[in-house]
């Protein structure tokens, strides 16, 4: 898995590609543990490259998750890939983090005036 974070404003976009094995979801949870200690809790997951996630890193998220909606942030995604959607829909994640089908438009949706 490659791991890369950037500052779009005051919105961090998180970008994970390849797959999120045993081992990996380590760097992910640690990535989004170091947001939450900033405080940073408007949070893009572009998650177009990802092929896979587990269910580590989907603990990773709902707790990210959790954690923005009450410090009064939003974690959203990037177009999840065929397989990682089906993971996300299966888990009922895709009902609690909205979908876009593209960083700009997540970007806009993420911003804490939007």
């Amino acid at each position: 898995m490659e791991l890369s974070l950037e500052r779009q404003g005051q919105v961090d976009v998180l970008t994970p590609s390849g797959s999120i094995h045993s081992g990996d979801d380590a760097d992910f949870g640690k990535a989004l543990t170091d947001l939450r200690r900033e405080q940073r809790f408007h949070l893009v997951i572009n998650a177009s490259g990802l092929e896979y996630i587990n269910s580590r890193a989907i603990g990773h998220l709902v707790q990210f998750s959790r954690d923005a909606r009450l410090a009064g942030g939003k974690v959203v995604l990037v177009r999840p890939g065929p397989s990682v959607e089906k993971i996300l829909k299966a888990v009922g994640l895709l009902s609690l983090i909205p979908s876009y089908d593209s960083i700009a438009a997540a970007v806009a949706a993420c911003a804490p005036d939007a």
